[in-house]
């Protein structure tokens, strides 16, 4: 979890974002594969993810969205609050403009 004070915080956050995903870009290159990030800040994690992901499917549209919901062996209130159904309301936005995204399960074991 990142945190913030003001907009130097926002531009050293950004930075070191942007750093850790060109490592991994850089790893899947070394490993064989295409591959390039897109980043964006925003407030709303459904509304900025869908439009990245929207953008990324008019530029290879042949691609397929993964991504991961948590799992617990025992879920608890708690669980169900921090760890909310946010891949699933991305699927639901992607779904209507017809981007395949599949939703993978994370198994937790705590």
């Amino acid at each position: 979890m990142a945190s913030f004070k003001g907009s130097d915080a926002v531009a050293c956050l950004e930075g070191g974002t942007c750093d850790a995903l060109r490592k991994y870009v850089d790893l899947a290159r070394r490993m064989g594969f295409t591959a390039d990030f897109r980043y964006e800040l925003g407030t709303d994690i459904v509304q900025t993810a869908s439009a990245i992901i929207e953008q990324v499917s008019r530029d290879f549209p042949d691609s397929i969205v993964f991504a991961g919901s948590a799992v617990f062996r025992q879920p608890t209130l708690i669980h169900r609050l921090l760890h909310n159904e946010t891949a699933f309301a991305i699927q639901q936005q992607l779904r209507w403009k017809g981007i395949t995204a599949v939703i993978l399960p994370i198994r937790i074991n705590i």
